[in-house]
């Protein structure tokens, strides 16, 4: 085998245990829905039908090399998708909803759903269509008020901030003034120009568009193909391998679960904690007073926790405030406010990412992470050191403090460490008997509590 053949069985075999390791609980069955799922899923990181197809014999010539007769069966039906996937164009690039687009339309559904000063008739026309499994935008625009569920509090929202006691529409078209044609031309302008107008493409038609980001979405969120193929009765041209799909016969209770995903993932907006860095020679004083002019409802809750030093000037006793880790500032916000946040603020500082690259998503932190981190700052006084996780190891001799579990706030001196394959901590509690902790980090990742 040459070099570039096995790095080719190396992706493909890469791509395939992912995907079984991600969307598998037990061990799967390969069947021509485990199949489908696995191309769709390959769709999504933008692999074009050349790559899966080729992706596929590999795995077909994995199990024929095997020779079992358990395989013969699995062997078969590679054999079947792959004449039925021929129909859909090997070397065609299939057209998906990118993450990147994904974003761009979470974006404005959570604005929409939090009624921003900037809201927009044709975000609640996409994100009520969204809610509604794909609703047609036109159908969309001829709902009545009254054809509502005021009880569902997002449902309520849209209505809130569309309905007027003066017409029986919820959405402010002129319908009664307008034939059927006129108003569908109409809403698929409106939503299709608005689409347009954030640079998220359209998909052969509007609707189509939004089926394909409802079925991206549900996707991501765990959804299998067979469920998404029993939730739409439409399904969008732009995904063809759904139509190899058994239509899941599921309960009305999971469509009712299936639903509740689909409106967190495009509504879910809860205030969550970030993190900046300041700029250099930027101080938390600069950060108080550029943020004072924001809007209260956008303005972010600051956490810039300090030390409090004592010094003896004389006789006198005086307490100077040293920042914990002074470039950081810790602040609380939705998600959507960080973007217009950083554009009043960015001279001073920039918001950290998960990949540690501008553009990428913003990188909350976990509220059980910043609760444990909280607790720990709270114990420093001056007596205690403070570094980096690896930045120094706790040695004979120093005193801890156990800031989790059954010992927590209980202060021990450090009798012995051994390191050997785990760092064992002979401690010794003051007042008390000894009693040995032992942590699975490795020496040089321990630090001082």
């Amino acid at each position: 085998m040459s070099d570039n053949s096995a790095r080719n069985y190396k992706k493909a075999i890469t791509s395939f245990e992912s995907f079984v390791n991600r969307t598998c609980r037990c061990q799967p069955v390969l069947s021509e829905n485990i199949l489908t799922d696995w191309f769709i899923d390959m769709s999504l990181q933008g692999l074009s039908m050349k790559t899966m197809s080729h992706y596929l014999d590999i795995i077909a010539a994995l199990y024929k090399d095997t020779q079992a007769s358990s395989c013969d069966a699995v062997v078969r039906g590679l054999s079947i998708f792959k004449q039925k996937i021929k129909t859909f164009g090997v070397g065609e690039t299939t057209p998906l909803v990118t993450y990147e687009t994904l974003k761009k339309v979470q974006s404005i559904t959570r604005h929409a759903a939090i009624g921003m000063k900037d809201k927009s008739m044709a975000a609640d026309i996409l994100l009520l269509s969204l809610l509604l499994r794909c609703m047609p935008i036109a159908e969309v625009g001829r709902l009545k008020t009254s054809d509502i569920d005021t009880e569902n509090a997002l449902y309520a929202d849209i209505v809130g901030r569309n309905t007027s006691p003066r017409r029986k529409y919820l959405f402010n078209l002129n319908q009664s003034r307008l034939t059927d044609r006129q108003l569908e031309a109409k809403v698929n302008f409106l939503v299709g120009s608005f689409l347009k107008g954030h640079d998220i493409p359209i998909l052969n038609t509007v609707d189509d568009t939004i089926r394909s980001i409802w079925v991206s979405a549900a996707l991501r969120s765990g959804v299998s193909s067979a469920e998404v193929v029993a939730m739409l009765d439409v399904l969008p041209s732009c995904l063809p391998f759904l139509s190899l799909c058994e239509r899941a016969d599921i309960s009305s209770l999971r469509k009712s679960g299936i639903d509740n995903t689909i409106a967190i993932f495009f509504t879910d907006n809860p205030f969550r904690w970030y993190a900046m860095k300041l700029r250099p020679r930027v101080t938390y004083e600069d950060i108080l007073k550029k943020i004072s002019s924001i809007d209260d409802s956008q303005k972010p809750e600051l956490f810039y926790p300090y030390q409090e030093i004592a010094r003896k000037i004389g006789k006198k006793l005086v307490f100077d405030k040293k920042p914990v880790i002074r470039d950081i500032v810790f602040f609380r916000s939705r998600l959507t406010d960080i973007y217009p946040l950083f554009c009043h603020i960015g001279d001073l500082a920039w918001c950290f990412t998960t990949s540690g690259k501008p553009g990428d998503d913003y990188a909350a932190i976990p509220p059980a992470s910043f609760k444990i981190f909280k607790d720990t700052i709270s114990h420093f006084t001056s007596d205690y050191e403070i570094a980096p996780i690896g930045g120094f190891a706790p040695v004979e001799g120093e005193s801890v403090v156990i800031l989790n579990g059954l010992l927590a706030n209980q202060e021990f001196d450090i009798e012995k460490v051994a390191a050997i394959e785990n760092t064992v901590f002979q401690l010794y509690m003051v007042g008390g008997n000894g009693i040995q902790w032992r942590t699975t980090v490795k020496y040089h990742q321990t630090h001082n509590a």
